[in-house]
C-alpha cells in the first residue's frame, strides 16, 4: 500500500509496546487522529504512546469521546474525559504558588509534551510543544506606589474582616504548621462568601 500513499499496521491499540514499535518505524509525525476502538484504555494508551513522536506544534486528536459517558468502555473513574481533564490540570502545575491554594497540587505532574488541550463536541485535541512546556512561571510584581484601593470582591463585611485577619497572620507562615492553618482559614473565608445554591446550579 505504500506506493499509493498509506501503510496499514495491525495490532492491539491498548498495547503500548506495539504502538511504540509502530511509531518507531514511522518516525515523527505532525498529526495523529485516533478513531479506533474507543475504550478508555485504548484511547489513553494511544495518546500516551503517540505524544513522544509528535513534532512540536503538532497534535493528537481523539474522536468519539462521548464513550466516556457510556457503559461498556471501561470504569467511569478512568474515562478518557477524566484523563483529558487531568492533562488540563497538569498545565497549571508549574504555577509556583499552586500548593499555597491547593494541598493536592503536589499530585499534579507537569507534562513533557502537552502545551494545550482543546475540547470540542466528542473530540479532544492535545497540542504538543516541548519548548513551551518548559517555560518557567514568573511572577510580575508591581513595586510602584500602593494606592490602597478597596477590594470589592467581597461585599460581605464579615468576610472582609476575616480576610484582613488572615493577611495580618501572614507573618506566621514561617512557623511549622502555620501554613496549613492559614490555608484552612482562607478556605473557610472562600466557603463563607460562596453562595452554594447559586453555584450548585452550574454543576447540575
Amino acid at each position: 500500500m505504500g506506493e499509493i500513499g498509506f501503510e496499514i499496521f495491525i495490532g492491539d491499540q491498548a498495547d503500548r509496546d506495539i504502538l511504540t514499535s509502530i511509531f518507531e518505524k514511522i518516525g515523527a509525525i505532525d498529526i495523529l487522529l485516533d478513531d479506533g476502538g474507543h475504550t478508555y484504555l485504548q484511547q489513553i494508551t494511544t495518546v500516551e504512546s503517540a505524544l513522544p513522536f509528535i513534532n512540536n506544534d503538532g497534535m493528537v486528536v481523539v474522536e468519539d469521546t462521548f464513550t466516556s459517558y457510556r457503559k461498556g468502555f471501561g470504569r467511569g473513574k478512568y474515562s478518557f474525559t477524566n484523563y483529558a481533564i487531568r492533562k488540563t490540570q497538569a498545565l497549571n502545575s508549574n504555577f509556583n504558588k499552586l500548593s499555597k491554594y491547593n494541598l493536592q497540587a503536589n499530585s499534579l505532574t507537569r507534562d513533557k509534551y502537552v502545551w494545550s488541550v482543546e475540547f470540542f463536541q466528542a473530540i479532544v485535541a492535545f497540542r504538543v510543544n516541548r519548548m513551551s512546556v518548559k517555560l518557567p512561571w514568573k511572577d510580575v510584581i508591581n513595586s510602584g506606589e500602593d494606592d490602597n484601593a478597596i477590594d470589592y470582591r467581597f461585599h460581605n463585611s464579615n468576610i472582609k474582616y476575616l480576610n484582613i485577619f488572615i493577611n495580618k497572620l501572614s507573618f506566621l507562615k514561617f512557623l511549622p504548621g502555620s501554613k496549613i492553618m492559614l490555608n484552612i482559614l482562607m478556605n473557610l473565608s472562600l466557603q463563607i462568601r460562596a453562595n452554594d445554591k447559586k453555584l450548585k446550579s452550574f454543576f447540575n
